[in-house]
């Protein structure tokens, strides 16, 4: 029986671009801008003059932590 090396492979980390966070989270531009101003959404990464993004992973940690809503019909 042969053995393998277990794979320990790092997968880099991903930077999502600005619409592709306003649709996951459903907020506009200026919504996620104010809740960032409050410290209630992660601050994006600055990738150059007028180009930001978010860590992938702080995008959804934020929409598992948001508090979820039962609606009664």
């Amino acid at each position: 029986m042969a053995k393998f090396a277990a794979r320990t492979e790092t997968v880099p980390p991903r930077l999502l671009p600005f619409p592709e966070v306003c649709a996951r989270t459903s907020l506009s531009r200026s919504a996620i801008y104010r809740h960032v101003a409050r410290g209630t959404f992660p601050r994006p990464c600055k990738l150059g003059t007028k180009k930001v993004g978010w860590l992938e992973a702080d995008i959804n940690a934020y929409i598992q932590n948001l508090p979820r809503q039962t609606y009664v019909a």
